[in-house]
C-alpha cells in the first residue's frame, strides 16, 4: 500500500493531470488510473509523469502491479468474464466517507499496512479499503 500512496501523492502534488481517456471533456483531477492490459496495475495521472527510473526521462512510468492478498482466489482475468482491456479512474479528491476523501484513506491505510481493494466485474468497478490481515 505504500507504493500506492507514492502514486497517489504524486497525483495530488502534480501541477497538471492527464484527462481520463473515457471522458476527455471532463476537467482532469488528481487520480489513480487502474489499467488492465498486459497485467493489472495502477498509475498516477499527474503531469509531468512519475517515472519508474528518474534517470531515464524517456523510460516507462512508475506503476504498481496488483496483488491478491487472498491466495486461494482465482486470478481475476482468467475466467473471461471481464475484458482484459480496462481503464478506470479513481478520483483521489472524491468524498469517500462523510469525513474522508479517497486520498485520506489511502494515507491512513498505507500507514497501517492495509489494502486498497478493487472489486471488478463485467458490470462494476468498486473501491474499498481493508485492514492488514495481521491487524
Amino acid at each position: 500500500m505504500i507504493d500506492v500512496a507514492v502514486l497517489a501523492e504524486h497525483a495530488m502534488a502534480a501541477p497538471e493531470h492527464a484527462a481520463f481517456a473515457l471522458d476527455p471533456d471532463e476537467t482532469p483531477v488528481p487520480s489513480l488510473l487502474f489499467v488492465a492490459d498486459d497485467g493489472m496495475y495502477l498509475m498516477s495521472n499527474g503531469r509531468p509523469r512519475l517515472l519508474a527510473d528518474p534517470t531515464e526521462p524517456d523510460g516507462p512510468s512508475r506503476i504498481v502491479h496488483s496483488q491478491n492478498p487472498n491466495s486461494d482466489a482465482t486470478p481475476l482475468l482468467d475466467d473471461g468474464a471481464i475484458d482484459d482491456d480496462i481503464l478506470e479512474r479513481i478520483d483521489l479528491t472524491a468524498q469517500f466517507t462523510p469525513t474522508d476523501q479517497t486520498i485520506d484513506l489511502i494515507r491512513k491505510f498505507a500507514v497501517s499496512g492495509g489494502w486498497l481493494v478493487l472489486t471488478i466485474t463485467s458490470t462494476r468497478f468498486d473501491v474499498s479499503f481493508a485492514p492488514s490481515k495481521s491487524a
